[in-house]
């Protein structure tokens, strides 16, 4: 992931390409980017409340969490 941030921070400074290049190159880094963090770290909020509450609190905490958006 940082890989694909640092060329998308290549492509946002590079002087000798045009507009519409670094526009895409800037588009298509940011896509795979999201591609890549919701493939290995989108799931992970539905992971922590399982891990985080004892099993007799488990309910209330799903009660709790489950109004709120979590990364999907």
């Amino acid at each position: 992931m940082a890989v694909v941030l640092s060329v998308v921070c290549v492509f946002n400074q590079a002087q000798g390409l045009g507009v519409h290049v670094r526009a895409n190159g800037i588009y298509s880094f940011v896509v795979i980017y999201n591609a890549i963090y919701g493939a290995t770290w989108g799931p992970m909020p539905w992971l922590l409340p399982a891990e985080i509450f004892p099993l007799r609190a488990k309910k209330q905490g799903y009660g709790l969490l489950r109004p709120f958006p979590t990364g999907m």
